[in-house]
């Protein structure tokens, strides 16, 4: 895949950049090959130098792309984009069209993305669909998306200073949680050439320095158990709990080309670090790099970077459960969702995140950091970061520390405090990643549900879901309003319970869970009143029926000119034949009047029906025909005025009977009505059997 992107980055390799001294003066064809040689080898800055000599002699604009080449590896891309620019002038319009893409990406490497997307538009047309064609696409994707992208304002990136970057480039950092920083670096700040001289002593380190607030102390080697002369050591990754190291060794033939890259184990203790172990499993078969402690599936894993064969790309990222120790199973590609035709390489992975970055995916540079989220089955589609994370050249090493508000990246960014051996985007620095701390507030208010007014007095409670104590329960009162604000905890699963005097509580659940950004939650709780508890049910009162003493059923009422008995009559013919069935002799008279107004004979034959059609009903029911006397007596019988019925209707007097005259005597059509009403009524007494009986007065029903 390397032959597709066309670009073998050392810096990459974890690698500075590597410079050689001009050659003697020398025939052309001799200095062609010896710049040949040197690029075979990745010794970009000596072929430069030869090809740029041959170009002054013979100013062959044949050599122009080769020059634009080795600058655009150098990642000189100001020089790469000019001279592919002088290139493809005129006559040479057409030629290397292949060399398309890398003018494209030299020129969005500059921050150039309308430019890039005509490059990358050019090197496209015509062309059959390829994985070319295809890290084409995701080029110009990632300049169309880099135009409209905005800078996250929570969000600082800022160089970590001269205490720990230099000339050269540096790499991996890590910030452990004891407070040491670990990183990778060249101590030469010159430019230098490996050749036999040097050979066995020149290499990067990794390095560790103090962090204060003040900054990053001097940084100092680690020993000879970690670093071994000849061998270009980095990529160092710490353990969680700071008790183990694990990084690589690196080793080059002919010139910058990387043969040897192997993972190794470190366990730290009483005198520092100890002896490296080999992580023999995981080396097998290829170059492996960029290690990572993580978790998948429940276990813990080392995710790392690899060219291992079948992969989907160059370097593709791999992961191995540990097995216990200091010793790895075999490794498993992350598959397509992570890797993808290019290369995807310094994986870190926190809280179920993994962290990465590639130069396959659609970014805004070379290599972009992207996330993707683990959901216990799955990786997400992976995200690119966007601004300021990632700029338009090379953004690597990204990592955030226990908090997840301060991390680092190492970049090649144009910044007014990087130093470089050449170009402003030859060289790696560590850059500090500060994220302003997300603040999640809650506003909660309190309501009577009854009304939906606000609702006073009430507490409110905040309480965690998880009892490991990390997070405290938060009460709070006011009574004066119903509006309480509380601050809540990231990643935090809570319980809102609302609780108020004379009211049922309210809880309402809630997740600060994938939180990214300051959020304001408002919730509303709702109360309900507790009823108070129902009166004790009043002492029941009886009216005692005696021999010829007359009981109004006061439910039996018919509709107008009509005899049947209606469901509101049942209520109290249910209570007459209870009354029967208690008392097996009685024997009863069931009466029914009318008011006076109507004929006479007419109101005497329709109360016949009425107190007929009762006791048809109650014979039905199983009581005995002669044991009920029906009477109809029209209007023969007004109603006297009892002290239940003046109760019941205050404007009549007790003793007086319901005439004629008494009613037109009463003040009021609606009262008179009233008075007429009462005449209207069903009625029944004993006439043989019990003297008396007692009839519970609650259980009979208002009519109204």
């Amino acid at each position: 895949m390397k032959s597709i992107l066309n670009i073998s980055f050392i810096f990459l390799l974890t690698i500075p950049v590597l410079f050689a001294q001009p050659l003697n003066r020398n025939t052309p064809d001799k200095i062609l090959t010896a710049a040949e040689t040197a690029s075979s080898e990745m010794n970009y800055y000596a072929a430069l130098q030869q090809y740029e000599k041959l170009y002054s002699d013979s100013k062959d604009t044949d050599l122009l792309i080769k020059m634009a080449d080795m600058n655009f590896n150098l990642r000189d891309y100001v020089k790469a984009s000019a001279l592919y620019s002088k290139y493809y002038q005129g006559e040479n319009k057409n030629k290397e069209p292949g060399k398309r893409l890398d003018y494209g990406r030299a020129l969005k490497m500059m921050g150039k993305y309308q430019e890039a997307i005509e490059q990358f538009d050019f090197f496209m047309k015509g062309l059959a669909s390829t994985d070319a064609i295809q890290l084409a696409k995701n080029e110009k994707t990632g300049a169309l998306e880099a135009l409209k992208a905005a800078v996250s304002e929570n969000v600082t990136i800022s160089n970590v200073g001269s205490n720990i970057n230099t000339k050269n480039s540096e790499y991996s950092p890590v910030l452990a949680n004891d407070g040491n920083f670990y990183f990778s670096s060249i101590i030469d700040p010159e430019i230098i050439e490996i050749d036999d001289s040097n050979r066995e002593t020149f290499g990067s380190k990794i390095m560790v320095s103090s962090k204060s607030d003040s900054g990053f102390d001097r940084p100092r080697t680690l020993g000879n158990n970690i670093n071994r002369p000849g061998y270009f050591t980095s990529n160092v990754t710490v353990s969680p709990d700071g008790s183990q190291m694990i990084f690589a060794r690196q080793l080059l033939s002919g010139g910058n080309v990387l043969t040897e890259s192997k993972l190794f184990r470190s366990v730290m203790g009483a005198d520092g670090w100890g002896p490296a172990q080999e992580l023999t499993t995981i080396n097998e078969g290829s170059l492996v790099k960029s290690p990572a402690y993580g978790e998948l599936f429940g276990k813990a894993v080392l995710f790392f970077a690899s060219n291992k064969a079948g992969g989907f790309g160059g370097y593709d990222i791999y992961y191995a459960d540990y097995i216990g120790e200091g010793k790895y199973a075999e490794a498993r590609n992350l598959g397509s969702v992570i890797n993808g035709i290019g290369d995807e390489e310094t994986p870190f992975y926190k809280n179920g995140r993994l962290y990465f970055s590639s130069n396959g995916h659609p970014g805004m540079g070379g290599y972009d950091v992207f996330s993707s989220e683990w959901n216990a089955q799955k990786w997400s589609t992976p995200k690119n970061l966007g601004l300021p994370y990632n700029s338009s050249v090379d953004d690597l090493y990204f990592m955030l520390d226990e908090s997840g508000y301060e991390g680092y990246l190492v970049s090649n960014r144009p910044n007014a405090g990087a130093q470089s051996l050449k170009s402003n985007t030859c060289c790696n620095d560590i850059y500090k990643v500060a994220i302003d701390k997300v603040k999640v507030q809650l506003l909660a208010k309190t309501f009577d549900k009854s009304t939906g007014v606000d609702l006073s007095g009430a507490t409110v409670k905040l309480v965690p879901k998880s009892d490991d104590g990390k997070v405290a329960i938060q009460s709070k009162d006011n009574a004066k309003g119903n509006k309480f604000n509380f601050p809540l905890e990231l990643n935090t699963n809570y319980w809102i319970i609302a609780s108020a005097e004379g009211y049922e509580s309210d809880t309402l659940e809630l997740s600060t869970n994938k939180i990214v950004a300051t959020t304001s939650f408002e919730r509303k709780l709702n109360l309900n009143p507790i009823l108070p508890p129902p009166p004790p049910p009043p002492t029941p009162t009886y009216t005692t029926v005696t021999t010829e003493k007359v009981f109004v059923l006061e439910n039996i009422l018919y509709d107008y000119n009509d005899d049947k008995i209606t469901t509101q009559a049942e209520q109290d013919l249910n209570l007459l034949l209870r009354l029967m069935n208690e008392h097996p002799l009685m024997v009863i008279e069931l009466s029914s009047h009318t008011d006076s107004r109507g004929p006479a004979a007419y109101n005497q034959k329709l109360s016949q029906r009425r107190a007929e059609s009762a006791r048809n009903w109650l014979v039905n029911k199983g009581v005995k025909t002669d044991r009920i006397v029906a009477k109809g007596y029209g209007f023969d019988q007004p109603k006297i005025v009892d002290d239940k019925l003046v109760g019941k209707y205050p404007f009549l007097s007790s003793g007086s009977i319901l005439n004629d005259e008494t009613i037109n005597a009463i003040s009021g059509k609606e009262n008179q009505e009233l008075a007429h009403q009462s005449n209207r009524r069903t009625e029944f007494k004993i006439i043989s059997g019990p003297k008396s009986i007692k009839i519970e007065e609650k259980k009979l029903v208002d009519p109204k």
